[in-house]
């Protein structure tokens, strides 16, 4: 992953996302044995962030708005995005809580989300994420859903059409690229999205002899290192 993020100005489906890990070797610590993992890398960066909903201590209307939509796309209750939103700003107030602590968990933690069923809150990890509020939507590697949601001046239609000719290899080298092919924009959007990410779920399992582990963590890549975040 830090050589790929080395070598590439911009990060999508199709580069280190694509590739899943087989057998790879985990270097022992001494005295114990050697494991193995295998699994897959996602992009939290190509997610709703739900650290949006909340902006200097106040809900942002907007955001709220734009999780509706994205909701009721992928067939989750839309009072979500309100109740998550109250949530959020609850926290913040009463201090038990400050963005850089929230950021990293899964929206599932969030008590919000406690009422879904266990399909329901794969889907919401699988569209929505909790990332610090400045992290930029990276718009190589987004669903058609989040992108007709993060821009109100896209529809569904237009953003599924975008991402099929994305897919077929017409990446956006530069973010003006990318606006350049929006039938409008605000002139905000610029400041929303992004062509490189740095912020990675890992999932996978772990096998040390007869014995098998199935994990997950969250990863931040940096200029010069990868760092674990959590391990779940």
């Amino acid at each position: 992953m830090q050589i790929e993020g080395r070598r590439s100005p911009i990060t999508t489906t199709s580069g280190v996302l694509a590739q899943r890990l087989q057998n790879l070797t985990i270097e022992a610590i001494e005295g114990t044995e050697s494991a193995l993992f295998s699994g897959y890398i996602e992009d939290e960066q190509s997610k709703f962030n739900l650290l949006r909903l909340v902006s200097a201590q106040a809900i942002d209307s907007q955001q709220v708005a734009q999780l509706e939509q994205l909701f009721m796309w992928i067939d989750l209750p839309q009072t979500l995005a309100k109740a998550f939103a109250q949530q959020l700003l609850g926290s913040y107030q009463t201090s038990s809580h400050s963005p850089s602590q929230l950021a990293g968990r899964r929206p599932t933690e969030l008590a919000a989300a406690a009422s879904l069923s266990s399909e329901q809150r794969t889907r919401l990890n699988q569209y929505c994420t909790l990332l610090p509020p400045q992290t930029k939507l990276n718009i190589n590697t987004a669903s058609a859903e989040v992108l007709a949601a993060s821009i109100p001046t896209l529809s569904l239609a237009e953003a599924t059409q975008l991402v099929r000719d994305r897919d077929q290899g017409n990446w956006f080298m530069s973010t003006s690229q990318f606006l350049q092919r929006l039938p409008s924009a605000e002139h905000d959007t610029l400041k929303k999205v992004e062509l490189k990410s740095q912020w990675f779920v890992v999932h996978g399992e772990i096998q040390r002899g007869a014995t098998h582990v199935r994990q997950q963590a969250l990863l931040h890549r940096q200029s010069n290192q990868t760092s674990i975040v959590w391990v779940q």
